[in-house]
């Protein structure tokens, strides 16, 4: 990703059929008022029912600008280490790409089908300080019993309602070594909305488009 070229970038599951991928990158425009957007299949996107599949167009300035918000909240530095487990045609996955950009800190992708087990083993091997979950993904870990490695500073929780039952439990798991839950509400609800808040901080996705393709 070059986030500062003018280049309309489209991040696509790869695991969707190859038909799809290729009618989405003949429909979805580029350049013009889309020049440094990224295109994204919004989440959950899905052929179910017949419906098109929706996209939203993000600025990259948007997008590190929200991430410079992030890493400021996490006092993030370039000596952190990542350990990502959401992908990156999501803004999640793409988001903590963003962050680590920023900072210039290291990111290690866990990559495969979700096992907590072996995702716990990962943050002990990269010796990872921070991290970005979903909701049932934290879920997983709790469920472990296992307290969080002394390497893991902040764990951000999004793209789900987080109960407070499960922030109390998660509290044992994360905060054992003083390591901090944030829940980044920006996830809540919809992932890609124009005005998206996190605790106190406020930010706003500058350029925000959304597109559903005419393909069926």
């Amino acid at each position: 990703m070059d986030w500062f070229s003018k280049e309309t970038e489209i991040l696509l599951n790869p695991k969707m059929p190859r038909s799809e991928n290729e009618r989405a990158l003949s429909k979805l425009p580029r350049g013009g008022e889309f020049a440094s957007h990224v295109w994204l299949a919004t989440s959950g996107s899905t052929r179910e029912l017949g419906m098109a599949i929706k996209f939203v167009a993000l600025s990259k300035n948007a997008l590190l600008s929200s991430a410079e918000s992030v890493n400021c909240h996490l006092a993030s530095i370039s000596q952190d280490v990542w350990l990502n487990a959401l992908p990156y045609f999501h803004v999640g996955g793409l988001g903590v790409l963003a962050r680590a950009f920023l900072k210039k800190s290291k990111v290690v992708s866990f990559e495969g089908k979700w096992d907590p087990k072996a995702y716990y083993n990962a943050l002990i091997e990269s010796s990872a300080t921070l991290a970005s979950l979903v909701p049932t993904q934290l879920y997983d870990l709790v469920s472990l019993s296992l307290v969080a490695p002394k390497s893991l500073r902040a764990v951000v929780i999004g793209g789900g309602r987080l109960s407070q039952e499960l922030q109390e439990k998660a509290k044992k798991f994360i905060l054992a070594h003083f390591a901090k839950l944030w829940h980044d509400r920006s996830f809540i609800a919809n992932r890609y909305s124009q005005a998206c808040s996190v605790n106190k901080f406020l930010w706003r996705f500058a350029n925000f488009k959304s597109y559903r393709s005419g393909y069926q």
